[in-house]
This record gives structure tokens, sequence and C-alpha cells, in this order.
């Protein structure tokens, strides 16, 4: 099953409710934008760069809300809830880069580290990895910075706090449609 899907329009629409979300909440008087979005529930991500670096990435990845309300509520967690970092200023706002993942419906696959590897498709997988309580996962967007699949691991390994490889894991995979400001 794949990720919702969105023509141009609504993908701006997308980003301009995801900015307003978080200019609202700084106190910006400006009118919410109409949308013309789908009311499926999803799971979604939201994530803010600033000049290339993570400034903040909030979402589930179990569908909980509407996708208009979704967006709403992670754009405004990501930036200002993320603890990694500093709540977003009224002055960073115009530097900020938004980034949207629609997610498709988690794959249970093998939790086998080899097994993992193998079924593993660099730049198209996002990752679930949890044990003992903790779970950890990276957008498929992470393939990027770490694109080699030994590497990628072994960061989401210290994502999840964990030194070496958990016993009795479970792994999913996942895709996303993303969009991004231009």
């Amino acid at each position: 099953m794949q990720a919702l899907q969105l023509n141009s329009e609504q993908q701006q629409q997308l980003l301009d409710l995801a900015r307003w979300a978080i200019a609202s909440r700084l106190g910006e008087v400006i009118e919410q934008p109409r949308v013309n979005l789908p009311d499926e529930t999803v799971a979604c991500f939201v994530t803010l760069h600033k000049g290339g670096q993570l400034r903040g990435c909030i979402g589930c990845l179990e569908p909980q809300y509407p996708l208009v309300q979704g967006v709403i509520n992670y754009a405004r967690a990501a930036a200002f809830d993320d603890p990694r970092f500093p709540e977003v200023r009224l002055d960073e706002l115009d530097k900020i880069e938004l980034d949207i993942s629609i997610l498709s419906p988690l794959e249970s696959v093998s939790a086998q580290r080899a097994d993992l590897i193998e079924s593993l498709r660099p730049g198209v997988d996002g990752v679930v990895l949890e044990s003992g309580g903790r779970r950890a996962t990276f957008l498929p967007q992470v393939w990027q910075e770490l694109p080699a699949v030994e590497l990628f691991l072994k960061h989401l390994l210290r994502k999840g706090g964990w030194s070496h490889w958990p016993p009795e894991a479970k792994a999913y995979r996942y895709q996303v449609v993303h969009y991004q400001d231009d």
C-alpha cells in the first residue's frame, strides 16, 4: 500500500499550512490558508531545516490525525517541542525550509541484522527498530546523509540508545511521499 499522493496545488497548500501553523504560534497575524486536501487519516512527519541543517522533526508512524490536523500539530511540535533544538524564533521563520513526509503503512520485516541489511532499499525505505520499550526510526531521506546500509543502521542504533544489536528486536520498513519547499 502506498502513501497518499497529492497534486502540485495540494502540495503547496500543505506546505503553506505548515508554515502558517508555525507563524500563527509565533503571534504572526495571518489568515489560515484555504486548503482542498483529502480528509484521510495518515501517518506523517514534518521536518524543519535551516541552512541545510536539521532544525526539528516530529511526527507519527501510525495514522493518528486527518492530514490537515496532523500537519498543523507536527509543524508546531517540530518548531517548538523537539527536545533536541531551541524553539523556532520569529526572526528565523523565513529561513526555515519545510519537508512534509506522508508515510505508507508499516511493513514488518525480519529484524535479524543480516536479513534487514539484505531487505533494505537505500533511498527508498524508512526503517523502524524497536526493542525493550525503545523505538527509533529514520525517514528514507536520511539515506542522503547515511548512504551505506551499515552506517544507516549504526546511527539508527545510536538514535535508539542501543550500544549493540538489540535482542528480540522488531523491525518495520515504510516508504514516504515527501513535499518540500522549493
